[in-house]
């Protein structure tokens, strides 16, 4: 079995923690930032002024979530009642062209209403539900 160097596989104490050496030596309240555009590094920043900042861009940035949704649910309902209130306007419109051409054919020398029974109810108009059929039953 070849020799390994102790570790926590065979037995020996652990290997020490992975330790950068940028930020071994700082304190862990204190954050350094990458060099200015200067070349000079810039004063540390303590961590709390850090978590502070985050935490006050955070909730900008909540208030203008809340802000784009309101906006968004406001368009989507105005958009919903427009666009329900035009289909009701394109329906009824139909329905009136659709009667229109319907009794001006009636009205104007088109089939009379006999005629119209005749075509809706087959084979001998509205009453030969009630007619005996051959082959029906004859009370």
């Amino acid at each position: 079995m070849p020799d390994r160097p102790p570790g926590k596989l065979n037995g020996g104490p652990p290997e020490p923690p992975f330790t950068d050496s940028a930020t071994a030596k700082q304190p862990m309240s204190v954050l350094r930032l990458p060099p200015g555009e200067d070349g000079g590094t810039d004063p540390p920043v303590p961590l709390s002024a850090v978590v502070t900042d985050l935490l006050a861009h955070s909730d900008l940035m909540d208030a203008s979530l809340r802000l784009r949704l309101a906006a968004w649910r406001e368009g989507y309902a105005a958009g919903y009642d427009r666009g329900a209130a035009d289909g009701r306007a394109q329906a009824e419109a139909a329905d009136e062209a659709w009667w229109r051409d319907l009794a001006h054919r009636v009205a104007h020398g088109g089939p009379k209403h006999a005629e119209l029974d005749r075509r809706r109810y087959p084979p001998d108009g509205r009453l030969s539900w009630i007619r005996d059929r051959p082959g029906g039953d004859a009370a």
